[in-house]
C-alpha cells in the first residue's frame, strides 16, 4: 500500500501531465509490449548472455524499461537538482558567442558519413545555390523544424525528468535570448555541414530513377540520420545508461552528450577493424577497411584537434607555444576518453597533472558543490591577491556568482560573469587590431586575447627561459598560472 500524500497539482498540469503520458503510451506501447516479449524469451535472453555477456542484456532491459516511462525519475532531489543544474549551465554556456563557433566545429563530422571527396565535391557545387538547399531542407525535414523550434528551457531539463508537465504559454524569453549562440552554433553545424551529404542523397536518388519529390524524400531521411549521429542530441533513445540514471548520476554527466556520441563512433570503427582482423576477412564486420579508419580518425582525431583549435582562439600553427602545441597534443591522444564515466575524469586528471595545469587534480563534481568550490577559491585568491586591481576583478567575480546562486529561486538564471566578461570585452574594440576584435565580439577570455603580447615579451621558448633564464621562467610560470585560473572557462561546450 502506498502511504504516500497524493501531490498537489493544479487543473491544467493535471490535464497536460495525463495528455502527455497517454501520447507516450498511444505512440509507444504496443511496439514496446513486442520488443519487452522478444528479450524476455527464456531461449533469445539465454543467446544474448551466451554470446554478449548479462551486461549487455540487463543494458537492453533497462533501456526498454526508461522508454516506456519516458525517462521519468520522481526522486525528490530530481527537482532540486534540475534547478541547480539549470542555474549551472545557464551560468556556464549563457551570453557567451565563444560557443557559436565551438559548436559549429561539428559541421565536419557529416563528411565521415559520404566520404570526403564527395563531401568536398558537393559542398563546392552548393555554394552556388547554398540558401536554395538550405529552404528545401528546411521545409522538408521535420526533425531540423522541431529542434530548431524546441524550447532551451526544455533542452537544459533533460537531465532530470520529472512526470509532472506543466502548462505554460510563456517562454524565458531572458534564457533564450543568453542561450541563443547554443542553438543557432547547433542549426549552423547541420546546415552547413549536412546540406553536402543532402545534396549527393537526392543526386544519387535521382539517378537512380526516382522522381524529384521521391529523391527529396529519400535524402531527406539520409540526412536526417546523419544529423542525429553526428550531432550531440538530447533525445532519451541516444543517450547511455549513465545519461539517463538516478539525477545524481545524470549531474555527472553534463555537457558530454557529443562526446559520448562520438565515443561510440570510435568504439563502432574499432570493433569493425577488430572483427576484420581476428577474422582475417576484409568483409568481417560492417563497412570497409578504409570507412572504419576514416570513422576512428574522424571522431578521435579531426574533430578533437579542431575543436581545440578553436578553443585556443585560432593561433597561428606555424608560431605556436610549447603549451599549445602540448594542448594539440593532448587532444589528439585522448580524443573523447573524457566521455567515459569516472575513468574519463582520471584520463583528464592524469594529462592536467602531466601539463602542469594550475587546475590539475581537481575533478568535476555535482553542479552545487561545483559552484561552492568556485566561490571559495575566488575568495581565497582575491585574499592573496596583492594587486588591487586583479583582486577587484576576482571579488567582482565571486560577488556575480553568489548573485547567480541567489537568483535559482527564482527560476531567473542569469550568465553574470559571461555578460560582465562580454561588456569588458566590447568596451575594449578597436584596441589591438582586427585579429583581438574578433575573439573580443565571440568573448574570449583575456589569457587568449592576449596570448600574442605574451609571445612578443620575449623571444625564447618556454624550455630555453627554463634553461638559461630559471628565475625568470619561474616568475613567467607563475604570472601565466594566474591569469589562466583567473579565465579559466570549463570546457563545456560540446553539449547544451
Amino acid at each position: 500500500m502506498n502511504d504516500k500524500p497524493i501531490v498537489k497539482m493544479g487543473m491544467m498540469q493535471v490535464m497536460m501531465t495525463y495528455t502527455t503520458d497517454m501520447e507516450w503510451f498511444a505512440s509507444h506501447a504496443e511496439a514496446i509490449r513486442d520488443i519487452n516479449k522478444m528479450f524476455d524469451d527464456p531461449l533469445i535472453a539465454e543467446a544474448i548472455e551466451q554470446n554478449n555477456g548479462e551486461g549487455t542484456l540487463l543494458l537492453i532491459r533497462d533501456s526498454i524499461q526508461k522508454i516506456a516511462r519516458r525517462g521519468i525519475n520522481n526522486a525528490a532531489r530530481g527537482k532540486f537538482m534540475n534547478a541547480v543544474n539549470n542555474m549551472f549551465i545557464a551560468s556556464r554556456l549563457g551570453a557567451n558567442p565563444t560557443i557559436f563557433l565551438k559548436q559549429m566545429t561539428s559541421f565536419i563530422t557529416y563528411a565521415n558519413d559520404i566520404g570526403i571527396v564527395n563531401y568536398m565535391k558537393y559542398a563546392a557545387k552548393n555554394k552556388t545555390e547554398a540558401l536554395k538547399v538550405y529552404k528545401e531542407i528546411w521545409n522538408n525535414s521535420v526533425y531540423v523544424q522541431d529542434r530548431a523550434n524546441e524550447r532551451i528551457q526544455d533542452v537544459l531539463e533533460s537531465y532530470t525528468s520529472l512526470g509532472n508537465v506543466e502548462f505554460s504559454t510563456k517562454e524565458n524569453y531572458i534564457t533564450k535570448l543568453m542561450m541563443s549562440p547554443v542553438k543557432y552554433g547547433d542549426l549552423g553545424a547541420i546546415f552547413l555541414g549536412g546540406s553536402p551529404n543532402y545534396s549527393f542523397y537526392k543526386a544519387q536518388a535521382i539517378k537512380a530513377g526516382k522522381t524529384e519529390a521521391q529523391a527529396i524524400e529519400i535524402a531527406i531521411r539520409k540526412f536526417e540520420n546523419d544529423t542525429k549521429n553526428t550531432q550531440q542530441s538530447s533525445d532519451l533513445q541516444d543517450k547511455d545508461y549513465y545519461q539517463t540514471a538516478d539525477p545524481v548520476v545524470r549531474a555527472f554527466n553534463m555537457f558530454l552528450t557529443t562526446p559520448k556520441q562520438y565515443l561510440r563512433k570510435e568504439f563502432g570503427a574499432m570493433r569493425n577493424l577488430y572483427r576484420k582482423l581476428a577474422a582475417w576477412d576484409r568483409k568481417a564486420g560492417q563497412g570497409t577497411v578504409v570507412q572504419n579508419l576514416r570513422q576512428l580518425a574522424m571522431y578521435h582525431f579531426v574533430m578533437p584537434l579542431f575543436f581545440q583549435f578553436v578553443a585556443m582562439g585560432f593561433p597561428d600553427l606555424g608560431d605556436l607555444e610549447d603549451e599549445e602545441k602540448e594542448d594539440l597534443l593532448r587532444a589528439g591522444i585522448l580524443g573523447n576518453f573524457n566521455a567515459l564515466f569516472i575513468a574519463g575524469d582520471v584520463l583528464t586528471m592524469i594529462a592536467d597533472a602531466v601539463q602542469g595545469k594550475p587546475w590539475a587534480g581537481t575533478t568535476k563534481s555535482l553542479a552545487p558543490l561545483n559552484v561552492m568550490s568556485e566561490i571559495a577559491n575566488l575568495y581565497t585568491r582575491a585574499e592573496k591577491t596583492k594587486d588591487p586591481v586583479k583582486r577587484a576583478e576576482l571579488t567582482q567575480k565571486m560577488m556575480l556568482r553568489i548573485t547567480e546562486v541567489s537568483l535559482t529561486p527564482t527560476g531567473k538564471n542569469l550568465p553574470l560573469v559571461n555578460i560582465a566578461k562580454y561588456v569588458k570585452n566590447l568596451n575594449e574594440l578597436g584596441e589591438g587590431g582586427s585579429e583581438k576584435d574578433f575573439m573580443r565580439l565571440f568573448n574570449y577570455s583575456d589569457y587568449v586575447i592576449n596570448k600574442d603580447d605574451r609571445k612578443k615579451g620575449t623571444k625564447l621558448s618556454k624550455k630555453e627561459m627554463q634553461l638559461y633564464f630559471p628565475d625568470l621562467y619561474e616568475q613567467e610560470m607563475a604570472l601565466d598560472k594566474e591569469l589562466k585560473a583567473i579565465d579559466k572557462e570549463l570546457e563545456l561546450e560540446l553539449d547544451y
